[in-house]
């Protein structure tokens, strides 16, 4: 037999509530019909409209991503400060007794290792303005709540349209921390390379 199943254009509400599918079977090379009536159970045909607490979920995973990644940022430049801290204390602790008689090759490695370290530093320290993690008020009443054109959006459709501008925020964000990291990997190994110079120096 083939099935023929009429289309049911009934909302997904009604569908829900536990109304019966109507399918009609043909037996093929038949001229016979007979009805069959199926019953549907709730969440069995999916709904064509999304549920609004579905955005607003969405919406708080885009921010907590975002909120993430700035303590991500305010975590590495604290690391980076203590990093360059602690190649302060090494080069003067060590550098004076190194560089007490002559200056060696190995010292102007470890001298290089430091301003290295110093421009790594730099790079995670130094402030940028396009980081993206917040949207300013004035903006979100202008484009959401008092638009020029139109009327304001529904409050899951702001949702939707926050999640989705958050995300691409997040990997903006993204990239640029990578750089970050990167960089701070490179601080931590050149502090190393450092303190192994001005030990043999010693």
């Amino acid at each position: 037999m083939r099935p023929l199943v009429d289309r049911d254009l009934r909302p997904a509400r009604a569908r829900r509530a536990g109304h019966r599918l109507h399918v009609r079977f043909e037996p093929l090379g038949i001229g016979e019909r007979f009805d069959v009536r199926l019953p549907l159970h709730p969440g069995s045909i999916a709904s064509s409209e999304p549920d609004p607490e579905a955005f607003r979920l969405a919406h708080e995973e885009a921010k907590r991503g975002l909120d993430d990644q700035e303590q991500a940022v305010v975590e590495l430049r604290s690391r980076a400060g203590t990093l360059i801290a602690a190649a302060a204390i090494t080069t003067s602790f060590f550098g004076s007794q190194a560089l007490r008689n002559h200056v060696h090759v190995m010292s102007w490695i470890a001298i290089g290792c430091f301003v290295a370290l110093g421009a790594s530093v730099l790079v995670i320290l130094w402030p940028r303005r396009d980081w993206e993690f917040t949207l300013s008020p004035q903006r979100f009443i202008s484009t959401y709540l008092e638009p020029t054109e139109g009327d304001p959006l529904p409050l899951p459709s702001i949702h939707r349209d926050l999640a989705l501008h958050m995300g691409r925020s997040a990997a903006l964000n993204r990239r640029q921390l990578r750089w970050l990291m990167v960089a701070f990997r490179a601080g931590a190994l050149l502090l190393m390379a450092e303190v192994i110079v001005l030990i043999n120096q010693s």
